[in-house]
């Protein structure tokens, strides 16, 4: 029977997203520099040299993931700054969608851990930084818009784009901490802190 090359890469893709799963999860639990390729490969039910077929290396499975994670809020925060309406619809749009996403809290993880990691190369954390601005450019964007139509609770648009994004990230990741149902706040709740009615 013939090889059909588009469901070969149909199946080659749907595996590098399993093993990427499994390198989440390994990276999640063990950090960058305790993650061992033959871990993550055991994690995904593929031989450790099967893995190599897919991936060359921990450090681009690592960048993989980021990549997806980053891309994906970048996508979001510029989908939200372009939606009609006043510049708080705009944030309850985004904080909807953020914090009713399928990204788990386990990619946010990686990401707060990234900056701060010697272990991970400096040109992941490089790329992962200039990403993390480039991203928070809408909310800036978002935040000055706020401050035009005089509902902003400050006038430091940066600022507050910030402080949204790190109390977004820490409600993502306060389940780790045993807090439970607190972390699931109402997006109107959290919008408040940053633009008045």
């Amino acid at each position: 029977m013939p090889r059909n090359p588009e469901k070969d890469h149909q199946l080659r893709e749907l595996r590098k997203q399993q093993i990427l799963q499994a390198a989440l999860q390994v990276f999640f639990r063990k950090g960058y520099s305790g993650a061992k390729v033959s871990e993550i490969a055991s994690e995904a039910g593929i031989s450790h040299a099967n893995l190599y077929n897919f991936y060359k290396s921990k450090d681009e499975m690592y960048e993989a993931l980021l990549d997806y994670v980053q891309d994906f809020y970048g996508q979001l925060t510029i989908e939200a700054s372009r939606q009609s309406g006043s510049a708080k619809e705009k944030l309850l749009w985004h904080c909807r969608h953020l914090l009713n996403s399928s990204v788990k809290a386990e990619y946010i993880y990686l990401i707060v851990q990234t900056p701060s990691s010697d272990s991970i190369p400096e040109n992941i954390r490089t790329k992962a930084a200039a990403k993390a601005r480039e991203n928070l450019e809408p909310l800036i964007r978002i935040m000055r818009e706020s401050h035009t139509e005089g509902k902003a609770v400050s006038d430091q648009p940066e600022m507050m784009a910030l402080c949204y994004l790190s109390l977004i990230e820490g409600l993502a990741v306060s389940r780790f901490r045993g807090f439970g149902e607190l972390c699931q706040p109402l997006p109107e709740e959290v919008v408040r802190f940053f633009i008045a009615d």
